[in-house]
């Protein structure tokens, strides 16, 4: 098994996902940011809770570098895990069938391990439920992931700081 220690936190209302895993996230790095104060950075609503382009902008704005990635693989999320990356995924959640984002924070041979704020902490899917469930709620981000970082990675496009 592989873990890495991200704090985690419960979301407080059903669409703010979003800035409840940047604020796991941004505190992993030693940042603090409330769910309330990243609600309104990424004008987060109730209609469409975070797109994708608000939460890779708060990163940047906070100094972070940005790897963004669609069509990614298990494999992926395993390397940043051993490199000790927290991962931002987007996926369908298992109780109510919408999207929402998690920070997968470990795996096991048959498990990926997640901090989701709406399931808790050290969830845990089956690697094959969670490659049926990890795409967006239109099917236009097909295994979506992020990772932030306070340097730049040796890797593909990234965004830089702003």
């Amino acid at each position: 098994m592989v873990s890495i220690r991200v704090p985690f936190f419960r979301q407080h209302s059903y669409y703010t996902c979003g800035p409840v895993v940047l604020e796991m996230v941004y505190r992993f790095f030693g940042m603090k940011a409330s769910e309330k104060s990243l609600v309104r950075e990424l004008k987060t609503s109730r209609k469409k809770g975070t797109g994708h382009r608000a939460i890779i902008n708060s990163a940047r704005k906070h100094g972070f570098y940005c790897f963004v990635h669609d069509n990614s693989s298990i494999s992926q999320i395993k390397h940043f895990l051993f490199k000790g990356f927290p991962v931002i995924i987007n996926y369908i959640e298992p109780s109510n069938d919408e999207g929402h984002y998690a920070v997968a924070i470990g795996f096991t041979k048959k498990h990926i391990i997640l901090n989701d704020p709406w399931d808790g902490k050290d969830f845990r899917i089956s690697f094959d439920d969670f490659l049926e469930r990890w795409h967006d709620n239109d099917n236009h981000h097909k295994n979506w992931l992020m990772i932030i970082t306070k340097k730049k990675l040796n890797l593909g496009r990234q965004y830089g700081p702003l």
